[in-house]
């Protein structure tokens, strides 16, 4: 059974505490150069962290997906995270979602094969059907984006 109100709320907030302080060891390590805990127009994200080589992360802690056992798209969507990852990503800046619930419908195939591809046609040429058609289900809600930008 899940927790609600006040105590998931606590819990969330430990989660979220924890994680930023484990990030924070990154700047103690120097592979961090700062790090912005709720910035200005900070949308959807806990903190931003700036990498040495000037790149940058944006965070968002979520202890688990709500009401779900994992992070559906429409989780996603319905949580306004697919448009933090927008808001969020352009060359030297990525966008990092910290849960302890998985990517659920698909979803964690694609990123394996987007993270292993070297070029956005070496992605479309090994999707299949299958993943295919769940790439679509991705770009549909982000149509304003280009797919190599998704990608």
């Amino acid at each position: 059974m899940a927790l609600t109100g006040g105590v998931a709320d606590k819990f969330g907030n430990r989660y979220e505490g924890r994680w930023t302080v484990a990030c924070m060891a990154e700047v103690l390590a120097d592979r961090w150069t700062s790090i912005t805990l709720e910035p200005y127009d900070g949308f959807k994200i806990e903190f931003t962290g700036v990498c040495a080589d000037g790149s940058a992360e944006h965070h968002q802690a979520k202890r688990r997906a709500p009401g779900e056992g994992s992070w559906s798209l429409a989780a996603l969507d319905r949580e306004r995270l697919l448009a933090a990852m927008v808001r969020w990503t352009e060359p030297g800046h990525e966008f990092h979602l910290v849960s302890a619930s998985p990517l659920g419908g698909g979803l964690l195939g694609l990123v394996d094969l987007a993270q292993l591809a070297p070029s956005f046609e070496a992605f479309k040429a090994d999707l299949g059907d299958d993943r295919s058609s769940q790439f679509a289900a991705l770009c549909r809600p982000l149509d304003s984006i280009p797919q190599e930008r998704v990608w």
